[in-house]
Order: C-alpha cells, then structure tokens, then sequence
C-alpha cells in the first residue's frame, strides 16, 4: 500500500511542480537582463485593479583565482506617470559562494504594485558593481506561486521514500 501511495504522491509532486513553473511562465509579463553600468530605464504598461509582481535579482561572478571578490551592488527605482517614486533601493549582495570555478554572489527583491489607473510604469535601473541584474514582472501572481515548487519538490520526495520503504518490504 505504502509503494502505490508513494508512486501517487510523487507523480503529483512532479505534476505540480511543471504545472507551477508554467503558471509563472504565463503570468510574465516583462523580463530583462539589465548590464550596463549606465541607467538603463524601461517602460511598462499597467493596468488599473491588477496587482504586478516586480521581481529584481542581481548577480556578480568572478573567476577563482582572481583576487577581488565578487560583489553586486545597484541602484532601483520605480516612478509611475507623474514621476513620483513608487520604490528606491540599494541592492547589495557581497556574500559569496563558489558554483563550478566561479565565486559567485547574488541577491534580490521585489516590489508589488496595484495600480488604481492604467498607466505607464517607469523602472530605472543602474549597476554600480557587477555583471547584471534581471528584471522579471509578473501580472496577478498568486502568492502561493513562490512557495508551490518547494512544497511539490518536498510532495514527490516524501512520495520517492514511501515508494522505496513499500518496495523494500514487498
């Protein structure tokens, strides 16, 4: 019993998993990678009464060997149509760990706007130090969306130990 219901969970766990990356694929609405060091500014459309998920990820790598140590650090900000500024902030990322001969280091954030009117998002972006930053923006993203992989990834795992456990007494 424990084997069929181990194959069931971790099927599941597989289905939810594609069927949450694909969710996020059809909600992106916007996405860039920004590297220069110059204020890179991009226009995006928004509509009144939804809710945008604006996803900021920055990253620096550097070769092992090298002497200086990787480390991120830009400048992000949101205006909307009257040039008000919607989000201001320093992103900085100095913690760095080593991924296949590269030390690597990264971080983000994200900003959620609801707009009341339809306008016109401005999204300036400037990298003082590192290699770039990704800019993702997703249209009525559901906060579970974030936490769907994890849970699935942990559904087909506790699926694959039943699965085995069952197997192994039969």
């Amino acid at each position: 019993m424990k084997k069929y219901i181990g194959i069931a969970l971790l099927v599941i766990g597989i289905i939810g998993f594609f069927y949450s990356a694909n969710q996020k694929n059809e909600k992106e609405i916007f996405s860039k990678r920004a590297s220069s060091s110059n204020i890179e500014k991009m226009d995006v459309a928004v509509l009144a009464n939804q809710t945008y998920e604006i996803k900021f990820w920055g990253v620096d790598e550097e070769m092992t060997g090298t002497y200086e140590p990787p480390h991120f650090e830009a400048d992000i900000k949101i205006l909307d149509r009257q040039k008000l500024v919607l989000f201001d902030e320093e992103l900085v990322s100095i913690t760095e760990r080593e991924i296949g001969g590269k030390r690597v280091t990264h971080d983000g954030t994200s900003y959620s706007h609801s707009p009341t009117v339809d306008e016109t998002i401005e999204i300036q972006v400037q990298i003082k130090r590192g290699d770039y930053i990704d800019i993702e923006i997703y249209e009525n993203l559901s906060s579970e969306a974030d936490a769907l992989p994890g849970f699935s990834i942990i559904l087909a795992l506790i699926g694959l130990v039943l699965y085995l456990r069952g197997r192994k007494k039969a």
